[in-house]
């Protein structure tokens, strides 16, 4: 339908229904802006693998109750004809965004109408325990309503499968065919909570599952020792940046009895974020208030999870200053501490392996080597990683930790994505170790540099908003992978890696290899000099992100080795019409 009509349909359908004012509103008060009209008309919100993510507002191209509800109604159906012999359960939670609740009752209605059962909470949970909940509860699916650590702006819906761990490709393509079959997002049936309580559809989620939770999370402390020994040698500052990890982090942290401090200013949930351009931890002034009370407690580690609590920043102090951890190089002292100390009380398995993205750091892989472990690369995306621990489930394979560049962390098997509230406990155990070596984390990364060799990773976005920016975005991928370049910023290329084409090419010999990675939009350049770069549009924003690598034994030639690689590149983008 054309966008103008598209227009006229939901100012028609909106203002025909009380529960839906809001939204007429919204196109009201754009009524005549064809910029505005277009932006929220000119396609539908995509849901894939990543699930459903947008800015909140009115139209096809935003997160509301009706592109929520199509892609609900879908479910339904994808979950009715796979289950024709039973009803099918569905687990839902939610975080502190705005319309989060909203968008997790009508979630449960339109499964309801359908016969489903639903399990949702009653207050606002990570995006984690959702994904532990679904294997507890032995349900079908799972639905996570958050936008994780996007602006305050957006919401999103994430889909888990059976398995606890976000919905996979193939799955997902049968999913979507049952969403493209809806035409009408104003006839979506739904059926009143009140009704589907009665009819026993609408169930609260059991009140065990968090004590089994924290039970199990208890279960990834590598040795309880160190922790009873030295918990008190370390002060922590944590922040929940407005979102729900407060209840499950200070939960956990009292548990095992460290002596912490919550920043009260982003302690209690808002959706808003104020005072906060993105509530991320990623970003340095996540910290600032953070900063103020180590200032006045003498807190040497700062702890920051995001909204949906899956993700988590660090900050270590020492000699009066702080320094940001990046998320590979927390990767790398957990997977360093965990390996080290299961060396020590024998619990490290000849066949341990632990998993990373892609797009992660490579001296991980020295650390593994260094302790016989195995290193597995997926591509980006959690699931990815869910997908091999279940595989190591199957063999008996150890499982070490799960990592991704993006601050996402998970030990143990009973969670299927990143888990801040187990990252929490694994990262204040370490701390506490190195407290009773005189040390900080930060001394332990630099003991890491003078061991494996210095090595730097960073991350460049490079945002196109809206229709144009789509088309962009599109050019910028066709142009770096049909340049055949020979070498960037001075450094020959040795490798080229289409993940879409599943073929990596060896620049010298001219052989053509398998990837051995499932395809996707993503590229990668080696070059002869320890450095490379990894491009691929984000899968939940609308931006392209750039991975830079690397690494040699002078840390001042590393620096400036992925400095003139980051100038390269910006030229290259900007560059494409």
């Amino acid at each position: 339908m054309e966008i103008n009509n598209l227009y006229k349909l939901w100012m028609e359908k909106t203002s025909a229904n009380k529960e839906l004012s809001y939204l007429y509103d919204e196109l009201k008060s754009v009524e005549g802006d064809s910029e505005q009209i277009n932006d929220r008309f000119y396609r539908e919100l995509e849901f894939g693998t990543a699930g459903l993510r947008g800015v909140i507002g009115a139209g096809i191209n935003r997160m509301n109750v009706l592109t929520v509800g199509k892609v609900t109604y879908g479910i339904a159906n994808y979950l009715n004809k796979l289950n024709t012999d039973r009803k099918s359960v569905v687990a839902i939670a939610y975080d502190s965004r705005h319309m989060s609740k909203e968008f997790a009752l009508s979630t449960a209605s339109i499964l309801n109408s359908q016969g489903v059962i639903t399990y949702t909470f009653n207050t606002l949970q990570p995006t984690p325990v959702l994904s532990f909940a679904v294997r507890y509860l032995n349900a079908d699916a799972g639905v996570m309503i958050t936008a994780s650590h996007n602006p305050s702006k957006y919401n999103g819906y994430k889909l888990y499968g059976n398995d606890g761990a976000q919905i996979m490709p193939e799955p997902c393509k049968l999913i979507t065919q049952e969403v493209d079959k809806i035409t009408d997002l104003f006839s979506i049936p739904t059926m009143d909570i009140n009704e589907a309580r009665k009819a026993d559809l609408f169930r609260d989620v059991p009140e065990n599952l968090m004590k089994t939770y924290y039970e199990l999370v208890e279960t990834t402390i590598i040795d309880r020792n160190v922790i009873k020994e030295n918990k008190n040698k370390i002060k922590i500052v944590y922040s929940p940046l407005f979102g729900c990890g407060n209840v499950p982090v200070c939960t956990m942290l009292s548990k095992l009895g460290f002596d912490f401090e919550v920043v009260r200013e982003q302690q209690m949930p808002n959706g808003d974020f104020p005072g906060l351009k993105n509530p991320n931890p990623e970003f340095k002034e996540a910290f600032d208030i953070a900063k103020t009370y180590a200032d006045n407690s003498g807190a040497t580690l700062l702890i920051a999870t995001d909204p949906d609590a899956d993700r988590i920043g660090v900050v270590s102090k020492y000699n009066g200053e702080y320094y940001h951890l990046t998320g590979n190089q927390m990767g790398a002292l957990l997977l360093n501490y965990a390996l080290m100390q299961r060396k020590a009380n024998g619990t490290l398995q000849a066949d341990a392996a632990f998993v990373k993205s892609i797009v992660s750091s490579v001296m991980v892989d020295k650390i593994a080597d260094s302790y016989g472990c195995q290193t597995v690369q997926v591509l980006t995306g959690f699931k990815f990683i869910a997908d091999k621990i279940a595989q190591f489930e199957l063999i008996g394979k150890q499982f070490i930790l799960g990592f991704e560049e993006s601050y996402g962390y998970l030990a143990g098997t009973f969670v299927r994505d990143k888990d801040a509230v187990i990252a929490t406990v694994l990262i204040c155990e370490m701390a506490a170790y190195y407290a009773s070596k005189g040390m900080t984390v930060y001394e332990a990364l630099l003991e890491l540099y003078e061991k494996y060799g210095f090595s730097i990773e960073q991350v460049v976005s490079y945002e196109f908003e809206g229709q144009a920016g789509m088309i962009k975005m599109g050019a910028i991928m066709e142009h770096l992978r049909t340049a055949g370049f020979e070498a960037l910023a001075g450094a020959k290329v040795v490798s080229f890696a289409d993940y879409k084409s599943g073929e990596v090419t060896n620049k010298l010999t001219g052989e053509v290899a398998p990837t051995g990675i499932p395809n996707s939009n993503v590229l990668s350049f080696q070059m002869d000099n320890d450095t490379k770069v990894i491009i691929r549009p984000s899968g939940t924003e609308p931006k392209i992100k750039l991975y830079f690598f690397s690494a040699n034994a002078q840390r001042e030639l590393a620096s400036k080795n992925i400095e003139a690689l980051k100038a390269e590149m910006d030229n290259i983008v900007n560059s494409v019409e």
